[in-house]
């Protein structure tokens, strides 16, 4: 990776990669998630006052459709408002769907809901455990995304079987990937 947080032109489209690892250690005190000190404090998920200049910065700068991929989801988090005040913002400022889909996988499921015409997505992962407790996956999870610069994104969920570790203590699979397509409104 080129930094903690960084973007690349690729096809006609923008993919802005973003770092909600911080934590929030006083007003203008945001750190760097190191050495598990993310569990010790109730601030944390944050992008923090730069990172958000600098996603703010490259919304303006690029004239091309914006895709963001993060860990937590920019709908919900400390800085979710702030997040989403900026893509409504350049939005409404293109006078088309420059912003058009944000990607993450921090809840562990299937979930999307779509926010002022922006839809945001979170991809299940394979992760063996929620809220501390042991889940037995049997199955990878994860999603093949397909955008077509005229307006639609098709979701294509996909899951690969594998053998779990305790397979004797519960065989079930946990989450899946449902398909989904959404639409925005192209460059004219």
């Amino acid at each position: 990776m080129p930094a903690n947080y960084y973007s690349f032109d690729l096809k006609g489209f923008r993919f802005v990669v973003l770092d909600g690892n911080h934590i929030k250690a006083g007003p203008e005190d945001y750190r760097d998630h190191q050495h598990s000190n993310y569990y010790s404090q109730k601030e944390r998920g944050h992008f923090g006052p730069r990172q958000l200049q600098w996603f703010k910065d490259q919304l303006e700068q690029s004239d091309l459709h914006v895709v963001s991929f993060s860990h937590q989801r920019l709908s919900h988090r400390a800085d979710g408002p702030d997040m989403r005040s900026a893509i409504d913002d350049a939005n409404a400022k293109a006078g088309f769907g420059k912003f058009i889909l944000s990607l993450n996988g921090h809840g562990h499921r299937d979930l999307s809901e779509v926010v002022a015409q922006v839809p945001y997505v979170e991809i299940p992962t394979a992760a063996h455990k929620w809220d501390g407790k042991p889940i037995p996956h049997t199955t990878v999870r994860f999603a093949v995304v397909h955008l077509d610069a005229k307006g639609v994104i098709e979701i294509d969920g996909r899951s690969i079987e594998f053998e779990y570790q305790n397979k004797g203590k519960g065989d079930f699979a946990v989450g899946s990937i449902i398909d989904k397509t959404f639409n925005f409104t192209p460059k004219p």
